[in-house]
């Protein structure tokens, strides 16, 4: 994209309102849509480094032998974190009557 030109939007599709008929369209802002992946993987890297900060002064021992609790701990970290920030885009609220809509 060249400097002062508009970013191009799609449109993806366009619904109505069953309660109030108003006509909604779903758009895909490709640079927001960089900024959101972005967020969610700091956020994912971050729960991951902690996890795994708590993690090393923990042990686990089990069957007669012990690990370090880092690996472990980050795994499970990163993981609720990408469950946490994993929210479905599929669905709208109206904006004039505050119906959950959903896009196919």
């Amino acid at each position: 994209m060249k400097p002062g030109e508009k970013e191009k939007i799609a449109i993806i599709e366009e619904i109505k309102c069953p309660k109030c008929g108003t006509l909604i369209k779903n758009i895909k802002n490709k640079k927001a849509a960089k900024g959101r992946i972005l967020k969610k993987v700091l956020a994912i890297g971050s729960a991951g480094g902690i996890g795994a900060w708590i993690g090393s002064s923990a042990g686990i021992a089990m069957f007669g032998s012990a690990i370090s609790g880092t690996f472990p701990f980050a795994l499970v970290a990163a993981g609720v974190m990408a469950l946490a920030t994993s929210k479905s885009s599929s669905t709208i609220k109206c904006p004039k009557c505050g119906t959950k809509l959903k896009f196919k």
